[in-house]
Order: C-alpha cells, then structure tokens, then sequence
C-alpha cells in the first residue's frame, strides 16, 4: 500500500506521507486540504482519531483515557454542524456536553480539514466568539 494508491478519505484528492499506525489504521496528508487524517481500510474513522497530546506522560495517558469518548463526541459535533453552524457553547448546550469535551473536537475536526470558521458572533456574556461550519469534506463525510 503506497500513498499513490490511496485517495483522502475526506475528500478523495490524492494523498501523500502515507504511514502505518497501530491496528491497521493509516496516517495521510492530502494533497487538498494539507491535513493530516488518520483512517482505516480507506475509510474515515471519526470514531478512532487518536486524541490530542503534547508527548508528555500525563498528557499520553489523558489522551489515551479520552480515546474511546472521543470518537462519538467528535460524530456528534460533525453531525450537529451539519444541522446548523454553532459556536462551542451553542454546540455545549444543544449537545449537552462540558465545553471541555466541545472544544478539543472543534480543534480536531478543524485541523483534520472537516469544520471551518464561518464567521463570530457572542456568548450570552457579549463576548466575541467563532462559530463553526462543515466544509466540503465534512459535507461528505456526514452524507
């Protein structure tokens, strides 16, 4: 299996930098979008992105507490997007989760190339705030 062989998952743009991680999942950087997603079999796999880490014990051993929630939670805010932009907290109340399980699956999901910043708006607080939306790719992933 060379990256030549294998398109984006996302958006099925060729993609480079392919290499093998643990349990038959694959790493790739597409050529489109230059993100780096992780998949398994040509299939993108919201549910087993590895979570977020600074390399350090305590931040590996929290991501890897996370691993198994994070997945659906990362589904969940996709699915939602696709229903209506949001900020982190319109998504923390209408999904009924703490913002600190919104806001690491916003960071993911946008730098896998899936969301995008569509413009601000404010909290109830009146402070300036992102709101989010699916690009092109998180279009087709949630279709």
């Amino acid at each position: 299996m060379t990256a030549d062989s294998l398109p984006c998952p996302a958006c099925g743009e060729p993609a480079t930098a392919l290499r093998p991680l643990l349990g038959g999942y694959w790493q790739i950087r597409c050529l489109s979008h230059g993100t780096a997603v992780v998949f398994a079999r040509k299939k993108l796999m919201l549910e087993w992105w590895p979570a977020p880490s600074t390399g350090d014990e305590n931040s590996d051993e929290a991501a890897d507490a996370v691993m198994e929630v994070a997945g659906a939670q990362r589904r969940r805010v996709l699915d939602e997007l696709a229903v209506d932009f949001g900020s982190s907290q319109e998504l923390e109340e209408r999904l009924g989760l703490p913002g600190n399980s919104v806001r690491p699956r916003l960071w993911e999901l946008r730098k896998a190339g899936l969301i995008e910043r569509v413009g601000k708006g404010l909290t109830p607080s009146g402070r300036s705030c992102w709101r989010y939306g699916l690009t092109a790719a998180g279009r087709r992933v949630v279709a």
